[in-house]
């Protein structure tokens, strides 16, 4: 083929062609299609608060795409936690949103056994947001810790670590407290509890912890 020719594409080639692209379309373009329909309102925040009671229930309606593309869901399309939305508003009766558990069951366990299960307390969206749901890597950061416990704070205020506090920067209060599994401190399992804080802090004050062991006050509790 001389230079500046175009080599002619088979009939055959172009066929299997077109059908990947058919595919391909009817495959992406409607959850895509779906996605931008849901950020034309979900993306206004005052379009969001016309229609429900307070601000915070907008918060947590608003979802643009800025928004989700830093969260540990920046990967998920809308379609996969919400169904039978339609992209249109009113949304049909029938539509629903599937819940945290289904990817997320260990966390469900561990939850269930403790404090924040029960009634009244805290849900996952409570501590980890709803569209705004920071992976784990921006979490193990010093800035990561901060907001952590700024999050426990906003409804366990007086335990609040200072500024000062060694702890501050280095751990936040899941760290002692235990993520999904929070008991209280009296519970004789509780990673707070009395006889288990030598273990507790020994995974970070491994050399302290072991001279603890030996002292008349690991004996006494």
């Amino acid at each position: 083929m001389r230079a500046g020719e175009r080599r002619a594409v088979s009939p055959i080639r172009g066929a299997a062609l077109a059908t990947l692209c058919l595919a391909w379309v009817a495959a992406v373009a409607p959850a895509l299609w779906a996605q931008a329909s849901c950020e034309r309102c979900h993306a206004e925040l005052e379009l969001l608060r016309q229609h429900v009671p307070t601000l915070p229930d907008a918060e947590k309606l608003y979802a643009p795409a800025a928004l989700l593309g830093t969260s540990a869901h920046r990967d998920q399309r809308c379609v996969d936690c919400h169904s039978g939305f339609a992209g249109r508003y009113p949304h049909p009766a029938t539509a629903s949103t599937i819940g945290c558990p289904r990817c997320h069951e260990d966390a469900l366990a561990a939850w269930q056994q403790g404090i924040h299960s029960e009634e009244g307390n805290a849900d996952c969206a409570e501590c980890h947001g709803v569209h705004d749901v920071a992976p784990v890597s921006d979490l193990d950061t010093a800035d990561g810790r901060r907001r952590l416990s700024a999050t426990c704070a906003g409804c366990h205020f007086e335990p609040r670590l200072p500024p000062t506090d060694p702890h501050a920067d280095s751990t936040s209060c899941v760290g002692c407290h235990e993520a999904h599994r929070t008991l209280p401190a009296s519970d004789h399992e509780a990673r707070v509890y009395v006889a288990n804080q030598g273990e507790t802090c020994g995974s970070c004050h491994a050399a302290v912890a072991r001279t603890w062991l030996q002292d008349a006050h690991a004996t006494a509790v």
